[in-house]
């Protein structure tokens, strides 16, 4: 009987607790589709090894030191460290280096991002703030790491209704021009735990009852077959076998 109920309450357990899924609503968010699926206000420029970026520009590269002319930082993206990242040369607040339209339900949201330093120094790092149809919300984001290390930001937000929103990220640096100021943005998403639809209780009633009938059952078969084989443990020998062996 116990392992009847181990077998009802994993069987409950599975029609009882919803499912869970996390959706990430970002297009392009790991820039393995290179310059597609978000808009940028930066210049883009080829990570070709010849260009010597200025405020303002960015690429999509997989390493800043062999892309530009620059004394950038050398590392890889944080995806696979050999795949593509989103480069910048800051250019200060008022200008999105990355935004995507995005279309979300009532429910409360995470985005999350990866941000490195671009410069081999700790000089004037740059400050990302995330902006939520153009108004920041969640404090900005300081990098505070030497060049090519990756540091996960993440914020959240709610939503009470259906909207198409307009994400997008600046570069709040009160000193854009000065020297540093160069970063890299990585594997960006936004997700939410979609919670699916739990079954009306009558209809788990009704499971749970069929399920009980069908366990008893089976047990009280089993309980009959082992008392019939204690009772009469002869049974199964044909009769003509007992009577050539008896005495």
């Amino acid at each position: 009987m116990k392992r009847s109920l181990i077998a009802l309450s994993g069987i409950w357990m599975l029609f009882a607790l919803p499912g869970v899924a996390k959706a990430d609503l970002l297009i392009n968010g790991d820039f393995s589709q290179v310059n597609t699926g978000f808009s940028s206000q930066y210049s883009f420029v080829p990570g070709n090894g010849s260009v010597f970026t200025q405020p303002g520009n960015y690429s999509v590269i997989s390493n800043p030191v062999v892309a530009f002319s620059n004394p950038y930082a050398s590392f890889g993206d944080h995806t696979t460290g050999s795949g593509l990242m989103l480069f910048a040369d800051g250019t200060g607040a008022g200008t999105n280096v990355w935004s995507e339209n995005v279309s979300v339900n009532p429910g409360t949201y995470t985005f999350s991002g990866w941000v490195a330093n671009g410069d081999p120094a700790l000089i004037n790092p740059a400050m990302l703030a995330l902006f939520l149809n153009g108004n920041e919300i969640g404090s900005p984001f300081t990098i505070s790491q030497l060049g090519g290390v990756w540091q996960e930001w993440i914020t959240q937000m709610n939503f009470p209704a259906s909207a198409l929103i307009v994400l997008s990220i600046q570069d709040v640096n009160p000193n854009p021009r000065g020297t540093g100021n160069d970063y890299a943005i990585d594997d960006l998403s936004l997700t939410t735990v979609q919670v699916a639809a739990t079954p009306e209780p009558s209809s788990l009633l009704l499971t749970e009852s069929g399920l009980v009938i069908t366990i008893l059952t089976l047990r009280r078969k089993l309980l009959r077959r082992r008392a019939w084989t204690y009772s009469d443990p002869f049974r199964r020998i044909p009769s003509n076998k007992l009577s050539a062996t008896g005495h």
